[in-house]
């Protein structure tokens, strides 16, 4: 009797095999399909398909890089496929598509960049109005630190109009005035990767000074 992670990975495998044979769109996502394991890899220690590879150290891991849309398998994160790190999984794709490597590395920079996280802050000078300040988790700048050593253009004009054209619709509260607000932090991070972006773009907030705290 099959138990629930063999289920699981027989329906994952299935959805691969649709992606291989072109019967799905690589526009297709499924949300939760692949999701997010904390602990040892729930695949790996499942019986092997004898259809596929048996050299590699989880069928299911391999299988979804060797068969999602690469830009799906380079917006996994580390948790989703344990298996395989994310180095091992940018040179997946580029043994896959070297074609399009430099565009596939360029737009999973965009998408890393756009899943930021933002923090209530009370923004300079007057320290009275509030705003939304963006910053980003330790393992999303070395995913960045990656993309960028592979090919990405990190001055691409998307990824600047991402940070710093205001768009029909956007909050307010993201920007001051036309200034992006950011953390500190992630203003020295993201300038030290080489993003085009300068003091004059930015309301950069100093965590350090506790007038930004709204809480106080």
């Amino acid at each position: 009797e099959p138990n629930s992670n063999e289920k699981f990975a027989v329906l994952i495998q299935s959805v691969c095999r649709a992606y291989r044979m072109g019967e799905l769109s690589e526009n297709v996502r499924f949300s939760g399909l692949i999701f997010s394991q904390q602990d040892e890899c729930a695949w790996k220690g499942i019986p092997k398909v004898s259809c596929y590879r048996d050299d590699v150290i989880c069928q299911t891991c391999d299988m979804i890089c060797s068969s999602f849309p690469p830009l799906q398998v380079l917006d996994f994160a580390d948790g989703n496929i344990p298996c395989i790190e994310c180095e091992n999984r940018i040179r997946i794709v580029q043994i896959r598509d070297e074609k399009d490597f430099q565009q596939n590395m360029t737009k999973a920079l965009l998408s890393e960049v756009q899943s930021l996280t933002y923090g209530v802050v009370v923004c300079p000078p007057d320290f009275v109005t509030t705003g939304f300040a963006l910053y980003y988790d330790e393992d999303q700048y070395e995913r960045m630190r990656l993309f960028i050593s592979n090919g990405a253009n990190v001055n691409d004009v998307s990824i600047r109009n991402f940070f710093f054209v205001e768009k029909k619709g956007t909050k307010h509260d993201y920007f001051q005035g036309c200034k992006r607000i950011i953390i500190l932090e992630a203003y020295s991070k993201l300038k030290d990767l080489g993003f085009d972006i300068s003091e004059n773009d930015c309301t950069i907030i100093d965590r350090s000074d506790r007038r930004t705290d709204r809480m106080l």
